[in-house]
């Protein structure tokens, strides 16, 4: 099994609340790989919205995606153009 992992600061105004965490826990469950936030000491299933929304990621945070799978690296960097243009 594969591992990829990169950092992203979030731009979205309204951090990752409601309508971008759920765009992000539908775009995590379409890949097949484990998609895990990380958030300082928090890490989160970014499969899961009410979890995200737990991790409390603001305007301007920067989180680390862990992916983990047997195409963790084509799947992280589709997941990483995916918050590049969402989030």
């Amino acid at each position: 099994m594969a591992e990829k992992s990169f950092q992203f600061m979030v731009t979205d105004a309204a951090g990752l609340h409601a309508r971008p965490a759920s765009d992000l826990s539908k775009f995590a469950k379409s890949l097949g790989s484990k998609v895990t936030l990380v958030k300082g000491d928090k890490r989160v299933d970014a499969k899961s919205v009410l979890m995200i929304m737990a991790a409390g990621v603001s305007q301007g945070n920067t989180v680390t995606f862990e992916v983990s799978g047997d195409d963790a690296e084509r799947e992280a960097a589709e997941l990483e153009e995916f918050c590049k243009q969402n989030l």
